[in-house]
C-alpha cells in the first residue's frame, strides 16, 4: 500500500502539471504505476506470488483439513 501512495504523490506533485503523455513527463507512466500497486495491494498476487509458489504445497495440505 505505501508504493501505491508513493506513486500518488509523485503523480500529483511532479507530473500533474505536465500533460498526460510520458514523452512531456506527464502522469501516464505514474498512474499506470500507481494503478498497478494499487491492485495488487487490494487484492493480492494470489498464484503468482513468489511465496504461493515456494510453500503451495503446505498451502494445498492445510486445506484439506479445513474442510
Amino acid at each position: 500500500m505505501a508504493a501505491a501512495v508513493t506513486m500518488l504523490v509523485a503523480l500529483f506533485w511532479v507530473h500533474w502539471g505536465k500533460g498526460f503523455f510520458m514523452a512531456s513527463h506527464g502522469i501516464e507512466y505514474a498512474l499506470a504505476l500507481f494503478s498497478a500497486t494499487l491492485v495488487l495491494a487490494v487484492l493480492g498476487c494470489g498464484s503468482y506470488s513468489v511465496d504461493h509458489f515456494l510453500f503451495k504445497s503446505n498451502r494445498l495440505h492445510s486445506q484439506n483439513y479445513e474442510k
